[in-house]
């Protein structure tokens, strides 16, 4: 599976190639938090994405709200920020935070929602906490190419160069992983 926005856009524009736009979607997936009150595991509902390069895009109000009432916990009203790379260092995404008034940071909410709200779909942002503003992570990006790839051998040689951020990574990536199955499942069920 690819990341990044050309990897989510490549996947809208099949889906939609495929003859039928999807009345409603829920964009799900993992994010960064750059706001200190965010942990590992919180279930976060955008609001709006920041381009750093345009608009802000907004999610679909009604639709979300629908979902995030079925999941417990989850945090609504979230500004997050797109980004085409991995925010990896905690100072970075402080400042990020700070530059851009928002909460999280995530690679594919914004592309995604670009090109189906465009198609007429209505789209809600689901993203669980992978990482905290204070946690540094290994360099992925050396491990991306331009379409998203991920390269097994690069993330391997990133994860050496930092194996404490690598371990911390992995532990928060499964514990986040967890709470957004857990998320899906309720947010999955029929209304």
């Amino acid at each position: 599976m690819n990341v990044g926005p050309v990897a989510a856009d490549a996947a809208a524009v099949a889906l939609l190639a495929a003859g039928t736009v999807p009345p409603r979607v829920l964009v799900a997936g993992l994010c960064g938090g750059l706001s200190p009150a965010l942990d590992v595991g919180d279930a976060l509902f955008y609001s709006s994405i920041v381009d750093p390069d345009g608009p802000a895009e907004l999610t679909d109000a009604v639709l979300t709200a629908r979902i995030a009432d079925t999941v417990a916990h989850a945090q609504t009203g979230i500004r997050a920020l797109s980004s085409s790379l991995v925010v990896v260092n905690s100072a970075e995404k402080a400042a990020l935070a700070r530059r851009y008034d928002v909460d999280a940071v995530d690679m594919e909410s914004l592309a995604v929602l670009r090109r189906l709200a465009r198609a007429g779909s209505s789209v809600a942002v689901l993203r669980v906490v992978s990482d905290c503003v204070d946690d540094d992570l290994p360099d992925l990006n050396a491990a991306v190419d331009r379409d998203g790839a991920l390269s097994g051998r690069a993330l391997f040689a990133a994860s050496v160069r930092r194996p404490g951020a690598a371990v911390r990574m992995a532990l928060n990536g499964s514990r986040a992983l967890a709470a957004l199955g857990q998320a899906l499942e309720v947010a999955a069920q029929p209304r």
